[in-house]
């Protein structure tokens, strides 16, 4: 670590969840990226992944099924059990994004 504390004696959930080791594995981990959503356990992205769409276009594509340009309830339902989210917490994702927006 650098030259500052990363934890409070009078703060002990500061002790418990210690700031990770191996922080410097993504290099430049604040440089925004226009194609890939770069992590530290996939450094370049998705394998895969159209690099011709912004990572947001990516994000509605993985929702967006028929390609219709509109994320419609079922969508998301579909696209959360995709994710391996067990039906009744999709159903209430509907429940809670779509009367949002």
């Amino acid at each position: 670590m650098g030259n500052f504390e990363t934890e409070i004696e009078s703060v002990p959930i500061t002790k418990e969840r210690r700031v990770p080791k191996d922080v410097d594995v993504l290099n430049n981990a604040g440089l925004p990226r226009a194609n890939i959503a770069a992590s530290r356990e996939r450094p370049s992205g998705t394998e895969g992944r159209p690099r011709q769409r912004t990572v947001l276009q990516q994000h509605v594509e993985f929702f967006d099924r028929d390609h219709d340009g509109i994320i419609r309830p079922y969508d998301t339902y579909y696209g959360f059990r995709r994710l391996g989210f067990n039906p009744l917490l999709c159903l209430t994702a509907v429940f809670i994004i779509h009367p949002s927006f």
